[in-house]
């Protein structure tokens, strides 16, 4: 009896064995995996239902762009779709395992997968405000073929109608359906504009992303005027307006360099520009003067001990970039800062270690070689220098030569380091003194914005064995 019972408990023992052996093997290492989405509030198309997917295991599955899924394209209003988006809200991004997802982003598919659908609110637009440029008289306005879009027929115009909107709003006038018509028949007007004529401009504003969008009581009010007379369609609006031809306009833009002076050879003149034109402000040099001065573009002798800041003109900074409307004449004056300098560089060089090869490749920027493993040189934090990789490496003896090869035991090697300020306010003192491992360098160059400083140093085991 004791004997059967033995025999029994082992057989069920093996069997209790095979099974947990045998059935994680098979649930541990699926071929596939299932990608479900968490519509998050959205609805489904009933035409295009999002059934979960079988993705193969461990592969990389691209999200959607935005945001139909793989291999379905539905047009709904214009917009690819294949969701019903919730009340007030589009589609913002993607979730996976708490993580934010962009379209087109890559995840990796290592067990059954959630993509979550996140939404944000719709933002909407109640007034736009915008002004129009009147038709210069003697301007020809020509009409060309668009074939942006296969078998589309429709003709687009050149010097189309000059419209602005107010800076920072979430519109703008869409060059591409904008333009000018005479009479009331929308066709594409061409020929010279006429004095003394009334000319009809059909502008189109479109919103910049899907989340601003116009509202149902929308108003637009263009040269300060309300139009009543426009067609709203969710992300635009087409709107008219009459403007009689102009006399074409100039104005005059002068420089007051503040301090600065004149460079002799390139003056600065006032310089004629067309009304209703656009200004862009540059570093600092004045349109189309190029001239290279210390490694910096400049037009004007900086007053001493100063560096370029900004413009300012009417009493507003304008930076470098920024964008002006000529309607008048304006002096754009130049505002100067205080060169703050350096008067002591401390920094920390590491040994070369033994066994490493420090190699030579040639740089395509300048034609010349540079070193791999060069001399990891490290500056305090939050100084107004840093040691430039570029330039620093490694060489033995006097020569200078780019150093390559085997790193050796008890040898001395030298580095050379460039130090840069990170930026033209910060330039080292004429009495600079330089520290490199707490003692003091004297064989070193001064560039101003640069110092080419010498270090020797004797090469080290690595205890680390970090190599």
């Amino acid at each position: 009896m004791k004997k059967t019972l033995l025999i029994g408990i082992v057989l069920l023992i093996s069997l209790i064995g095979l099974t947990a052996c045998g059935k994680p093997v098979e649930e541990s290492n699926p071929s596939t995996y299932t990608v479900t989405f968490d519509l998050n509030g959205g609805g489904e198309d009933s035409d295009y239902p999002l059934l979960p997917l079988e993705v193969e295991a461990g592969s990389t599955f691209t999200l959607p762009v935005l945001p139909e899924l793989p291999e379905i394209t539905l047009v709904e209003d214009g917009h690819k779709r294949t969701l019903k988006f919730p009340e007030g809200k589009v589609f913002d991004a993607f979730e996976v395992d708490g993580a934010r997802k962009n379209p087109e982003d890559e995840i990796e598919i290592k067990k059954d997968t959630v993509i979550k659908y996140l939404w944000k609110d719709i933002i909407y637009i109640h007034t736009v405000k915008a002004t129009i440029k009147a038709p210069i008289v003697g301007d020809t306005v020509e009409a060309e073929y668009s074939e942006v879009l296969k078998n589309y027929d429709a003709k687009t115009q050149t010097n189309r109608p000059k419209v602005y909107v107010p800076e920072n709003l979430e519109y703008y006038a869409y060059d591409g359906a904008t333009y000018w018509y005479v009479g009331e028949d929308y066709d594409v007007f061409r020929g010279e504009i006429e004095r003394d004529t009334t000319y009809n401009a059909l502008i189109n504003f479109t919103t910049t992303d899907e989340q601003y969008q116009f509202a149902d009581d929308v108003k637009v009010y263009i040269n300060g005027a309300e139009i009543t007379d426009f067609d709203k369609m969710a992300l635009s609006v087409y709107a008219p307006y009459e403007i009689e031809s102009a006399e074409e306009k100039t104005y005059t833009i002068d420089f007051d360099l503040n301090g600065g002076e004149e460079n002799s050879i390139y003056p600065v003149l006032p310089v004629e520009f067309d009304a209703g034109s656009t200004f862009i402000f540059s570093r600092p040099e004045l349109p189309e003067i190029d001239l290279i001065e210390n490694g910096f573009y400049t037009t004007v002798i900086r007053p001493e001990g100063k560096v370029f800041d900004a413009f300012e003109v009417d009493g507003v900074r304008k930076d470098i970039d920024d964008e002006m409307e000529i309607n008048k004449d304006i002096v754009i004056k130049y505002l100067w800062k205080d060169v703050i300098y350096i008067h002591r560089i401390d920094a920390t060089i590491e040994a070369p270690i033994v066994g490493i090869t420090v190699d030579a490749e040639y740089s395509d920027d300048y034609e010349t070689e540079i070193q791999t493993n060069r001399p990891e040189v490290s500056v305090p934090e939050n100084v107004k220098y840093y040691a430039s990789d570029e330039s620093t490496y490694w060489y033995v003896g006097d020569e200078n030569d780019m150093f390559r090869g085997k790193i050796e035991e008890d040898t001395t090697y030298n580095a050379r380091i460039y130090f840069g300020a990170i930026d033209e306010q910060y330039q080292f003192a004429d009495d600079i003194k330089v520290y490199i491992n707490g003692a003091e360098i004297t064989d070193f160059d001064n560039l101003t914005l640069w110092v080419n400083a010498y270090y020797s140093i004797d090469s080290v085991e690595d205890d680390n064995a970090s190599n």
